[in-house]
């Protein structure tokens, strides 16, 4: 007599109330792997055990358990038993953090750790980390140093001075070593500053630089070539300056101007004082200018133009044979001014100061550093390095340091 056939709905309880055994040891074992461990192979007995659990379709005992999705390997034929591999459960991965965050704050962290600072008395640039002083590094410059910039690649560019005696041009130095690794010098006579390009160019500025007049704009590569060639309005002036807009800040006496491309005025503000040494314009269309022996360092509204706040500096000659000098300045993350304070052109200045403060455009003294007498003369330009990309060239046509992107002109 042939068998009948088990009842159907006993069949499926059976197995559903077997079922949520099997799912516990496959959480437990899940939940037991780490990143780590290699996968685990499941040993499953019996094929009933990969049966779906829940309630049949259309059916249902009253208090069903709440259904658990099983994923199951296909059962081969016969009921052979099978080893399945279990996927290990991974952490969700978490949001990427930015290696170089820029400081915002109005607090104690945000103050300079980092600078490169270039020394006119002495002719050198002094490499300072507030938080490692044993990296440390000073660097007599061939021809003197005037202007910095960080290039990338781990380097700063260092423009020649004026008036040193040459060799005029620019010097490479990595920041690591503080040795020069890289030297273009020859193309024009004494200039005043120098800006690396983000088509790799070099911009160099200076007085009737190649037979020009007034403030000439020299374009040139590593080969020593001319790429082009431009010439503005201005005499006595200091530190050069581009704006993301491709104007030019050029002092000219004591009026600080503001020039587009193609050479005609678009602003223009007497500081009181000369040389205008030099300016920067803030993404708002603010401009703050150095007054150089003014002492004084304004900034001056996006839309009136007009002066709207100040920061003086104090006098710190203690031959008091000049007053405070307001010469080249950054601008940091958190919108305050780091200024140099220069003391004059003789190598005995090192105990006047402090040469390097921070201020909030308002004015306010916030920090500043006493520089080393036996290491220092006197500062003129600063460059702040904290939470930069050292491997991007970086420039100050926003106001704060920012990767260069402006093309040229």
């Amino acid at each position: 007599m042939q068998k009948q056939p088990k009842n159907k709905n006993r069949d499926w309880t059976k197995s559903h109330r077997v079922m949520p055994i099997a799912t516990l040891l496959l959480s437990t074992l899940v939940l037991d792997l780490s990143c780590s461990q290699r996968p685990v192979l499941l040993k499953i007995d019996h094929s009933d055990d990969l049966l779906p659990v829940g309630p049949p379709p259309n059916e249902s005992d009253g208090d069903p358990l709440p259904p658990t999705p099983v994923t199951s390997a296909p059962i081969p034929a016969g009921g052979i038993p099978v080893s399945m591999p279990v996927t290990p459960v991974l952490p969700m991965p978490m949001p990427g953090v930015p290696k170089f965050v820029a400081c915002t704050e109005q607090s104690e962290k945000c103050h300079p750790h980092q600078m490169i600072l270039a020394d006119y008395s002495l002719g050198k640039i002094i490499y300072v980390n507030l938080d490692d002083p044993k990296k440390d590094w000073d660097l007599d410059v061939p021809g003197g140093a005037r202007d910095i910039q960080l290039i990338g690649n781990n380097r700063v560019m260092v423009g020649t001075v004026e008036n040193s005696g040459g060799p005029y041009g620019w010097h490479e130095v990595d920041i690591a070593t503080g040795k020069i690794v890289k030297s273009v010098t020859g193309v024009t006579a004494a200039f005043l500053s120098a800006q690396r390009l983000a088509n790799g160019n070099t911009l160099l500025i200076g007085d009737g630089l190649l037979g020009g007049s007034g403030a000439v704009v020299v374009e040139t590569n590593d080969k020593k070539e001319v790429v082009s060639k431009r010439q503005f309005p201005g005499q006595n002036f200091r530190t050069v300056r581009r704006s993301r807009d491709g104007h030019f800040f050029i002092g000219n006496g004591s009026n600080m101007v503001e020039y587009s491309a193609d050479g005609k005025e678009v602003w223009q503000a007497d500081v009181g004082a000369q040389p205008a040494y030099m300016a920067l314009k803030l993404p708002s269309g603010e401009r703050v200018v150095a007054s150089g022996h003014g002492g004084k360092i304004y900034t001056y509204d996006a839309k009136t133009g007009l002066k709207t706040k100040t920061v003086s500096l104090p006098d710190i000659d203690s031959t008091h044979s000049m007053t405070a000098f307001a010469s080249a300045f950054a601008i940091i993350p958190n919108g305050n001014y780091v200024t140099t304070n220069w003391s004059g052109g003789t190598k005995t200045h090192g105990n006047d100061g402090p040469q390097v403060s921070e201020y909030t455009p308002d004015g306010k003294l916030v920090w500043s550093w006493k520089q080393q007498a036996s290491r220092i003369s006197s500062i003129y330009a600063v460059l702040v390095l904290d939470n930069l990309d050292l491997s991007k060239a970086h420039d100050d046509t926003a106001g704060p340091l920012a990767p260069v992107q402006s093309a040229y002109p």
